[in-house]
């Protein structure tokens, strides 16, 4: 076995020259023994952005600098411990510095939301065939939209819900029952293919090209949200129910 010592000397010469994938420059600053632990090495690397203000996730840039590292393991014929600290263009990474979406992307794809959303609808059945229940539907970001300090980066949505239709006829939601008739319409709409992830693949249209999300295998983005108002009345949405029930909804006389 290659003796701690050889393998520093190594690392430090393999990685000397920084290093750059997709116009992003990885450079690694220190390589030195982790202290405290025995056979393990800590890298310190700056990650440079083309652009400073671009869109990133730190979680693909340490998936893309984990490659590089596993690269190493080829050349010295053995697998060796490590730790990795990331900066990106100089500046530490804090929980939420992870992940920068830059305002421009955001204002799009909730505009893109919003016009593939604008009405929404999906059946129900009380017992007597299926019914069409539609209503119009808008979405605005979360006080903070997304969070990037886990191995993915999640987007928060607060969903507003009005003018509803019930098989052609108007109806409101029960006044006695809007908390879980919010939770319901949550649970109906969490469960459909068209809605969450029909946003995700919005999200990985928009910042792809920035974050290169889409080139890497295990960071994803997810879409949360929470329904917050229907007709205009703020709710705090119950989950009780995983379907409608009948007198969930009142009709307009």
């Amino acid at each position: 076995m290659i003796e701690q010592k050889q393998i520093l000397k190594f690392l430090r010469t393999f990685f000397s020259t920084p290093t750059e994938i997709d116009g992003v420059v990885y450079n690694f600053v220190e390589i030195d023994i982790e202290k405290n632990f025995d056979n393990a090495f800590k890298f310190l690397v700056d990650v440079i952005l083309p652009d400073p203000n671009q869109s990133y996730i730190a979680q693909v840039f340490n998936d893309i600098l984990t490659k590089l590292i596993y690269d190493s393991f080829n050349f010295i014929g053995q697998t060796y411990s490590y730790s990795l600290e990331m900066t990106i263009n100089g500046q530490e990474l804090f929980p939420n510095t992870y992940a920068y979406i830059k305002q421009e992307s955001l204002d799009r794809i909730i505009n893109r939301f919003n016009e593939q959303y604008k009405k929404i609808g999906f059946s129900v059945d009380f017992g007597d065939g299926e019914k069409n229940l539609n209503m119009n539907c808008k979405l605005n970001w979360e006080n903070f939209p997304y969070d990037g300090s886990g191995d993915n980066v999640d987007f928060y949505l607060k969903v507003e819900l009005s003018n509803f239709f019930f098989e052609g006829n108007q109806v409101i939601p029960n006044p006695k029952k809007e908390d879980l008739v919010a939770g319901t319409l949550w649970s109906i709409l969490a469960d459909r293919d068209w809605f969450t992830p029909r946003m995700e693949e919005i999200i990985y249209s928009e910042i792809s090209a920035d974050t290169k999300i889409n080139e890497v295998e295990d960071v994803f983005a997810q879409v949360y949200f929470r329904v917050v108002n229907l007709n205009g009345k703020n709710v705090n949405q119950v989950e009780s129910y995983y379907i409608l029930q009948p007198d969930d909804f009142i009709e307009v006389s």
